[in-house]
């Protein structure tokens, strides 16, 4: 299974508009079992950048709506080695295991 990271911060949905916090597993920094939220310091394998995968196995950053439901995609942004911010990308269905 491995090592990893959490990311965290708030992003606005694009199917309702309202705001909430998205959170997700990445191997792209330090991988030591770090919660980091938005604000903190991160050591990010490319150093500044947007980053839009979790890992070579997960192409990217996924997040469910706590009040539509609906999946989208986000960003996470980095400057001068600071977790800036999460931005939301776009929408997507989410396919059950049976459909794959």
């Amino acid at each position: 299974m491995g090592m990893f990271d959490n990311i965290q911060g708030e992003v606005k949905y694009l199917n309702c508009g309202k705001e909430f916090i998205a959170d997700d597993q990445i191997k792209w920094a330090d991988c030591l079992l770090r919660y980091y939220t938005v604000g903190d310091k991160i050591c990010a394998d490319n150093g500044d950048g947007e980053y839009t995968y979790g890992s070579y196995v997960r192409p990217s950053l996924d997040t469910q709506c706590p009040h539509c439901k609906a999946w989208q995609h986000f960003k996470a942004i980095v400057k001068n080695n600071i977790l800036e911010k999460l931005e939301t990308t776009e929408i997507f269905e989410q396919k059950s295991y049976q459909e794959s």
